[in-house]
């Protein structure tokens, strides 16, 4: 086709429908009935659908940074608090069970995004075993050695995470556009 171009379709000699093209993709499409308008439908180029990511990622990268500011000022004022008193056996149970927690807070973000990277029920398992594998040694830390200041810290600890997950996929996704 022409780079820039509109194409008309016609059904016994009456136009149906027009679609433009601009830079080589398809930009805008119009329906009609009895050659009359009926419809108009505006598309997101591939130079609008990546703007839309990068914006997104900005936001995103900017509510980490909002995110990581609380946990540090939670943890420089109450540095002389001893943290929140939780068992060893909360804590390993937590441990194991809050990787997947995270994951599926990541893939509710991901559920609220336009235009993310779909992908299967494979990949979602694998994701599952490797978040396991990184995120348990990442929360016995938290437990353990730096200490929770408070239970809201913990929230903050899996929306951390979970954006962080959220930020690398959508980032690998545009750069692949």
């Amino acid at each position: 086709g022409i780079e820039d171009s509109v194409w008309t379709y016609y059904e016994n000699h009456k136009v149906i429908s027009r679609k433009y093209f601009d830079a080589g993709e398809m930009s805008k499409i119009e329906s009609y009935t009895n050659s009359t308008l009926v419809s108009k439908e505006q598309l997101f180029t591939r130079k609008g659908v990546i703007l839309i990511k990068y914006l997104e990622l900005f936001i995103i990268a900017l509510i980490i940074v909002l995110i990581s500011y609380a946990l540090i000022r939670s943890f420089r004022q109450l540095q002389n608090n001893k943290g929140v008193k939780v068992y060893h056996s909360v804590v390993i149970i937590s441990s194991l069970l809050l990787p997947v927690f995270t994951l599926f807070m990541a893939e509710l973000i991901f559920v609220l995004i336009p235009y993310s990277a779909g992908y299967d029920l494979f990949e979602f398992f694998g994701k599952a075993f490797l978040f396991q594998f990184i995120l348990t040694p990442i929360y016995l830390i938290i437990f353990y050695v730096v200490k929770l200041r408070s239970l809201l810290d913990l929230l903050y600890y899996i929306l951390l995470f979970a954006l962080t997950i959220v930020f690398i996929e959508e980032l690998w996704y545009t750069l692949s556009l």
